[in-house]
């Protein structure tokens, strides 16, 4: 276990914003054949979605790692929690190794691997933190229909086909704040905005472009940041 200190500073907003965004980091100990999705002089943390629908399992495998080195000696202190598995890509010559961590279920678990070049080795450990999904949403109502329930499962949800409009009004559950809502439209190019809880919402299939309504909410018992999607338009078969 790690202390309130440790966790404050691991945990933070930055840090669950980087992952969930899936932004590149190049950590200082490695060489620049080597690209990651984790910094190793932080903790980061996922959520965990034990009730993951069959469209999207695989999102429970996260690539963290590519690198032209030999990947070994992968370990996990709580194997019930998250393990490490690695893949080669032979499409990709200059970091064929790839690095993947599946997640189990709740905790927190301590990973490690080794890095190997030559006669260079390098430990690479880190933890992850896994956090059983609920509902977050008491109401999420466009006019008067409530989609709160789509979200049971997981954090991606569809509406289908038909029209929608009314004033939008999103709750949280106990246990969850709201921090933002965002609409994504997908023209030929890609249009993103703010919304404004209890703002006019409309949606129309084969009248407006597809698009996703993306609620940004923070579970405060872990502080960790969870966008939550309501996609609208045709590409919602898959997750109805």
């Amino acid at each position: 276990m790690i202390n309130n200190s440790r966790k404050k500073t691991q945990y933070g907003f930055g840090m669950a914003l980087l992952l969930l965004l899936g932004l590149w980091m190049i950590p200082r100990t490695v060489r620049a054949d080597t690209r990651s999705y984790i910094d190793y002089h932080a903790e980061p943390g996922f959520f965990y979605y034990p009730k993951m629908s069959s469209w999207n399992t695989k999102s429970l495998d996260l690539r963290v790692l590519e690198t032209d080195r030999k990947i070994q000696k992968l370990r996990s202190d709580h194997p019930e929690t998250a393990i490490l598995k690695k893949k080669t890509d032979k499409s990709n010559k200059e970091r064929p190794n790839m690095l993947w961590i599946q997640l189990k279920g709740p905790g927190t678990a301590r990973l490690s691997f080794q890095l190997v070049k030559e006669k260079t080795v390098k430990t690479r450990p880190f933890y992850v933190e896994v956090v059983k999904y609920t509902n977050p949403f008491q109401c999420f109502k466009i006019g008067k229909k409530d989609l709160a329930g789509k979200f049971k499962k997981c954090n991606e949800a569809g509406f289908g086909y038909g029209k929608i409009e009314g004033k939008l009004d999103i709750r949280c559950n106990k246990g969850w704040k709201l921090v933002r809502i965002m609409q994504e439209e997908y023209f030929e190019d890609m249009h993103r905005g703010f919304v404004k809880n209890g703002s006019d919402f409309s949606y129309e299939t084969g009248v407006n472009p597809e698009m996703v309504l993306s609620a940004y909410v923070l579970h405060e018992k872990s502080h960790r940041l969870l966008i939550a999607n309501m996609h609208f338009g045709s590409f919602v078969d898959v997750i109805e």
